[in-house]
């Protein structure tokens, strides 16, 4: 019986034998939809931004970084596998950019939160597939912050007695937007602009 000779393999040949061998390790034990947990296949929004590709269901949590501030209520995590979640504050609305206390409701939560480890407790994800949650640093709500310091509205659908209870002190203190005469909800401003 003659030997076959076996072709010699370069270095390149060696490399991707070895990536296909992850590659269908990784699909073995994780199984085929669960490949999308480990981001290699990161989804796309309209600006391009890399966000989750993991999905996230109520009472999880979710800990990280804080790395960028869109507004007063949305922020971007990273977590320690280096997928990005957009996370909407649940129950909070913030003025918009380039409405009253917009911009100084951004800067509150920048400077409460920004390159700060977090933990959200996930609520749900909202029509725009962003995480809804309750953003903690340490052992302060963010949520509840803004409330308290005139700088949200409590959403129109949170049914929430405390979140109903801080917006009603803000008011009556008149503080931020609460100073102003007749403030605009942000669900009116994005409706007219």
């Amino acid at each position: 019986m003659a030997k076959r000779k076996r072709k010699k393999q370069s270095g390149v040949e060696k490399n991707i034998r070895t990536i296909l061998a992850i590659i269908i390790a990784l699909v073995t034990v994780f199984g085929g939809s669960k490949i999308y947990d480990l981001d290699l296949f990161p989804t796309e929004t309209p600006d391009n931004k890399q966000t989750e590709a993991i999905i996230v269901k109520p009472n999880d949590k979710l800990n990280g970084k804080i790395i960028r501030i869109s507004d007063g209520d949305t922020v971007v995590l990273l977590d320690s596998l280096g997928t990005h979640h957009k996370i909407r504050l649940d129950g909070v609305d913030c003025p918009e950019t380039g409405q009253d206390f917009g911009t100084k409701a951004t800067n509150f939560t920048k400077d409460l939160c920004i390159d700060k480890h977090i933990t959200v407790d996930v609520v749900g994800t909202d029509q725009y597939q962003r995480i809804l949650g309750v953003v903690y640093v340490d052992d302060i709500n963010i949520n509840e912050e803004l409330l308290k310091n005139g700088l949200a509205w409590r959403y129109k659908y949170n049914k929430s007695p405390r979140y109903l209870e801080l917006e009603e002190d803000a008011r009556l203190r008149k503080i931020n937007i609460w100073s102003m005469k007749n403030p605009v909800a942000p669900w009116d401003f994005r409706k007219n602009n």
